[in-house]
């Protein structure tokens, strides 16, 4: 996953989030690092303020 973020310059772009996947298409499926929640995003167009929130992630099972 480090590299999928390094490979799409994520720091740069969208720095607020970690991408941990996508739909194998145009849309990353991040999660915002100060919060925990899960997001989408463009990867072309990518930026914090085109995320959209999908679900809160949660470690308390």
């Amino acid at each position: 996953m480090f590299d999928l973020n390094l490979a799409h310059d994520v720091s740069s772009f969208a720095s607020d989030f970690f991408i941990i996947g996508s739909d194998g298409g145009e849309t990353a499926y991040a999660v915002q690092k100060s919060s925990g929640k899960m997001y989408t995003f463009p990867f072309i167009g990518m930026s914090n303020e085109e995320a959209f929130f999908c679900v809160m992630i949660s470690t308390n099972f």
